[in-house]
């Protein structure tokens, strides 16, 4: 493995408190729905490895992946394109490990080490963009790329069962001079050996479930209902809640 991950505590301390000082310069919030199951709307209660994926509309998508991993306290790895990871070598204290996505061998040993830490690490969370690069929320049909059933299929290999977490966001201006985050966190879906053999229709299977979330946060968008969300981080008010304060006015927004 060229750009592996080399997780540190202190490093990844250090890391979250830069990450975390810029999400609440950036947004205003971050709001998120977990769809309740029989695991409950916790997706660790599973106590599967999990294989999490997720769309990527914005650069700012691996901060929210980390936010997420943070607020239900997984361990957590993430794969990202290895020129920014040698751009910022540091990420990988956060987990971060890269992929050449030019060379095919590469490709190959980074999908080898994303199952390996599935099988390896007990109950984490690998995150994963199977877009493979920054595409608009709203692009329909959603390309994806094998990688995450190539992973599965490894992963699976010898008799073990992984889980697949859908999660998909988008980036929202409502009346407030900063946006705010609206995640959809989906049901995991369980994968085992026979289930994670057909690449091909593995593939199309994620894609239908993460198409079907992101859908959903869509509507939501549309229709203004954020009833069943709650808010886990807040940001910096920008100067809408200052003129309301000096106006004596309540918010036009609310948190909740």
């Amino acid at each position: 493995m060229r750009y592996p991950a080399r997780k540190s505590p202190w490093g990844e301390l250090l890391v979250w408190m830069l990450v975390r000082s810029s999400l609440r310069r950036m947004f205003v919030r971050v709001r998120v729905r977990v769809r309740v199951c029989d695991a409950g709307d916790d997706p660790r209660a599973t106590g599967l490895p999990l294989l999490v994926i997720a769309n990527h509309p914005t650069w700012w998508d691996g901060y929210i992946a980390l936010l997420l991993s943070r607020h239900f306290g997984a361990r957590r790895y993430l794969m990202m394109d290895a020129a920014q990871l040698r751009r910022y070598r540091f990420f990988a204290w956060l987990g971060c490990f890269g992929v050449e996505r030019s060379d095919a061998r590469d490709v190959a040993r980074s999908l080898a080490y994303a199952a390996n830490l599935l099988c390896t690490h007990g109950p984490v969370w690998v995150w994963l963009f199977p877009q493979a690069e920054i595409t608009p929320a709203s692009a329909r049909p959603l390309a994806l790329h094998g990688g995450a059933a190539h992973i599965l299929r490894r992963a699976t290999a010898d008799g073990r069962t992984i889980g697949v977490l859908p999660v998909a966001w988008e980036y929202v201006f409502r009346g407030e001079q900063h946006p705010e985050v609206i995640v959809r966190i989906g049901e995991v879906r369980r994968f085992d050996t026979a289930e994670a053999r057909d690449v091909a229709r593995v593939t199309s299977c994620l894609g239908d479930v993460l198409t079907a979330l992101m859908n959903d946060v869509a509507r939501d968008v549309a229709r203004d209902d954020f009833a069943a969300y709650r808010t886990i981080f807040r940001g910096r008010g920008g100067v809408n809640d200052t003129f309301d304060r000096l106006l004596g006015r309540e918010r036009l927004v609310t948190d909740e």
